[in-house]
């Protein structure tokens, strides 16, 4: 057991909450297995304050956990302000970590997760 075994980042409870993205989409419908959309479907936007005060960086891996599951995705600062609230774009990714939910086409699918820094290890 090495000293990263103990050391855990933080957890800070966020809304998960699914938002359709044009882009995401249209790399969907040139291919789902592509590496354009594998990139435009594992992340999550979060709020630029939140982002700094959780030590957060653009880009950087980030770990999503619900009741249910748990996901790595990267990070990305959002261009509009929603504190306490990751967006996620339609996909394996969010529609994992939201499994508990009810599928409906009129209701805005949302959830409760947390999210922290993933710890790289050093070797």
């Amino acid at each position: 057991m090495g000293i990263h075994d103990l050391l855990e980042a933080p957890e800070y409870q966020i809304r998960i909450v699914i938002v359709p993205d044009i882009f995401q989409s249209s790399a969907g419908y040139r291919g789902k297995l592509s590496e354009e959309y594998q990139d435009l479907s594992a992340v999550v936007y979060l709020d630029q304050n939140d982002m700094k005060h959780w030590g957060i960086k653009d880009g950087e891996k980030v770990t999503l956990s619900s009741a249910n599951e748990k996901i790595v995705v990267i990070a990305r600062e959002s261009d509009e302000e929603h504190p306490g609230i990751g967006l996620m774009p339609p996909s394996v990714y969010s529609m994992r970590i939201l499994s508990n939910l009810e599928t409906s086409l009129t209701k805005i699918k949302k959830g409760d997760g947390n999210v922290s820094a993933l710890a790289e290890l050093l070797t």
